[in-house]
């Protein structure tokens, strides 16, 4: 049974701002936020105050609404090309968000004098139960540059998941042109069974020694995939 979409979630909003430190330095990075309406949209842009209003809210984002000081920002966000829009034909229309891991800054609210808002766009990556996902270098490169060669999608749902209706799939994204379909889905069925979920009621030490096996071997599956050009990417969903 494919999800239904999401009703009244908002959207997600993409700042680009410069960030001027105490200690100096500046940085400039994209900030993605959820929220149902973009509050820098009613500021207008010959505001001087336009840059102390993105400060403010900030503050009230992070630290009053999720009582955090820490913060990720983004200096690139790329998106996978998928060709001739293939991912719309999947349980859910997915574009991932990819980012390089040396693109990553974490900022401390404490730590920033002033910020310079420099605009807003409507985030072009799907955000609801997709997380950014982070890449080294040389696979962010790719993903960045290339087009996908094939993909397939795996769901991932397991029974105890599926009754709350919700559920989760990943994209098995291939840019090696000597991997076939047929390839991708026999990946695919692995994946299956590498993340397969044991009982919780059966939590024995033999059973969490087990558990804890198959975790480590779907990592050094993925490590060799993402070797052969092949990345995942997971996403989930929840009802309405």
């Amino acid at each position: 049974m494919a999800p239904q979409l999401w009703a009244d979630v908002g959207s997600c909003y993409v700042y680009k701002i410069k960030y001027i430190l105490k200690n100096g330095q500046s940085v400039l990075g994209y900030l993605p936020i959820t929220g149902y309406d973009d509050p820098m949209k009613s500021i207008d842009a010959k505001d001087i105050n336009q840059d102390k209003q993105f400060q403010l809210m900030i503050i009230r984002y992070f630290y009053v609404g999720q009582r955090q000081l820490h913060f990720d920002v983004y200096e690139q966000i790329h998106v996978v090309q998928y060709k001739n829009d293939d991912a719309i034909n999947t349980l859910m229309p997915i574009k991932f968000g990819i980012v390089d891991s040396g693109d990553v800054i974490r900022l401390n609210l404490d730590s920033i004098k002033y910020t310079i808002y420099l605009g807003t766009k409507l985030a072009d990556f799907s955000w609801y139960g997709v997380p950014i996902a982070i890449f080294d270098s040389a696979t962010a490169s790719v993903i960045a540059t290339k087009t996908v060669k094939n993909f397939v999608e795996v769901d991932l749902t397991t029974e105890q998941i599926a009754m709350d209706g919700s559920g989760s799939a990943a994209h098995l994204i291939n840019y090696n042109p000597n991997i076939t379909k047929k390839d991708l889905r026999a990946m695919g069925e692995q994946l299956r069974k590498l993340s397969g979920i044991l009982p919780e009621k059966k939590q024995k030490p033999e059973v969490l020694h087990a558990k804890k096996e198959r975790q480590d071997q779907l990592l050094n599956q993925l490590l060799e995939w993402k070797e052969k050009g092949v990345i995942v990417c997971y996403y989930h969903w929840v009802p309405c």
